[in-house]
């Protein structure tokens, strides 16, 4: 035997239906996105799931033949599924002009919404008869109250700026509010109005909200997406306008770092030349000056000794000369000078100056190397500076200390190389002052790692140096 379905069936059918699916798919999106409307729908959804279930399953959508504790837990999940929606809605829809607006404000007192709506409308199956017509009355009374609240809610919250999502959710409010209006109507009329239940009329409230949120989620959904691919297009933009910017700040560097270089290479050949012409001119004619004067006291000379003396004399002045007059030609011709193409032989240097001052009868230079460690142990850098620093204290031994002899040690123990120079010149009590070429020493050996010290003892100048060799 079939069994014939009337609309009035099917419809909260269908929508009990189409409340679990929804309810189902809402809930794994919430897993996935936890906002505050997410939450408030799902709670709505399934609270609204449980009243279809009990109206249609208990009370069969007719109220005038229900057993009293059925109809008021349903009731009660009716109300409490109002509150949820109403929450649902402020929050889906408040905005700054109606945040304090006193209805607004007083939706957080709304939780006592549920037990007064059990109570004004469960009154009317629990009062005797004589008293069933006021109940009816109250019942109406804070039905039609909570009805106009709801509608001056959604009247606020019309007045807000809306997107397109925003406008279906207040549609779907609508809807709910007329369909449900007509469900508490036909309370008063045994559970039916107009050949409907009251389950029916909750069933396409539920229904036509449903529609309409889904496709406000939809739409605030795309819009989400396209706001997310906005601000990732303007990130990707302001990334490329930085590389842009940081790329071009790059080139202004480089081009001022070659421009600085180009000025402090003008400013260095400018001084090269100038103090190439000054060697040129000034020491070099000073030069000849003096070895015209060494060849005249030779030709004037008495003897093959003093001849001897004046001959070597000029000839060393000659030898300076030179020098003097190839670094000049160099610094003014900007050539540069590279020193790894000069050699810098300690032991040939110092051998020749003393055979020069026992020439010339100055002072005796005693000397303690090893040639062929000074050659295996000291790189360019180190024998530079070596021969460089030995070259500033004999001239200044000859200069000031009016040494008779020269005492220079060179010896290795270990990965250190150590100097001592020492004279018999004429000594003070008081510290030396170093002038500009011992503290260029100093500088150098500084620079290499090594110790410089300069101590002025009874006996004369004494220097110590050691520096670390690998």
């Amino acid at each position: 035997m079939l069994y014939h379905f009337k609309l009035d069936d099917l419809i909260p059918l269908f929508t009990v239906g189409a409340l679990l699916i929804v309810s189902i798919c809402y809930t794994i999106f919430y897993l996935f996105n936890r906002s505050l409307l997410l939450k408030h729908y799902n709670i709505y959804l399934w609270v609204s799931l449980a009243y279809l279930l009990q109206s249609i399953g208990t009370l069969n959508g007719k109220t005038d033949r229900a057993p009293l504790l059925p109809y008021i837990y349903c009731t009660a999940t009716l109300w409490l599924s109002y509150l949820t929606y109403l929450n649902l809605i402020i929050s889906a829809l408040r905005g700054p002009k109606t945040e304090q607006n006193p209805f607004i404000r007083l939706n957080k007192r709304n939780y006592i919404i549920v037990p007064f709506g059990v109570i004004a409308n469960s009154l009317i199956y629990i009062v005797p008869i004589h008293l069933k017509f006021s109940s009816a009355i109250v019942a109406l009374l804070f039905n039609i109250a909570i009805f106009a609240y709801c509608l001056i809610i959604l009247y606020l919250l019309s007045k807000e700026k809306r997107e397109t999502s925003s406008t279906n959710i207040l549609r779907g409010a609508i809807c709910m509010l007329v369909f449900n209006g007509f469900n508490l109507i036909s309370v008063f009329n045994g559970g039916i109005l107009l050949g409907f239940t009251g389950a029916t009329y909750a069933s396409l409230a539920y229904f036509s909200e449903i529609i309409f949120f889904s496709v406000a989620i939809s739409y605030r959904t795309s819009a989400d997406l396209k706001e997310k691919y906005e601000i990732k297009t303007e990130v990707m933009r302001k990334k490329l306008e930085l590389e842009k910017e940081k790329k071009r700040a790059s080139e202004i560097l480089i081009k001022h770092d070659f421009e600085l270089q180009a000025e402090r290479t003008k400013a260095i050949i400018a001084q090269r030349t100038a103090i190439g012409r000054r060697l040129h001119n000034d020491l070099s004619g000073s030069l000849v000056t003096l070895r015209f004067l060494a060849e005249d006291f030779e030709a004037k000379a008495t003897n093959i000794e003093e001849r001897k003396k004046f001959r070597d004399l000029a000839a060393e002045i000659s030898v300076i000369y030179k020098e003097a007059r190839n670094y000049s030609h160099e610094l003014s011709s900007n050539t540069t000078i590279n020193d790894s193409t000069v050699s810098y032989n300690i032991s040939s240097y110092l051998e020749k100056l003393r055979h020069q001052f026992l020439t010339l009868g100055l002072l005796e230079l005693h000397i303690e190397l090893n040639e062929d460690e000074l050659l295996k142990k000291l790189d360019t850098a180190q024998t530079k500076n070596i021969y460089f620093l030995l070259k500033e204290c004999i001239s200044n031994t000859i200069k000031h200390a009016m040494a008779k002899n020269i005492w220079i040690s060179i010896k290795f123990q270990d990965h250190v190389c150590n100097i001592q120079f020492n004279d018999d010149g004429k000594s003070g009590k008081d510290d030396i002052r170093e002038g500009f070429g011992l503290a260029a020493l100093r500088s150098s050996i500084a620079d290499l790692g090594g110790n410089f010290e300069v101590t002025n003892t009874t006996k004369g100048m004494q220097i110590n140096v050691s520096l670390g060799i690998e």
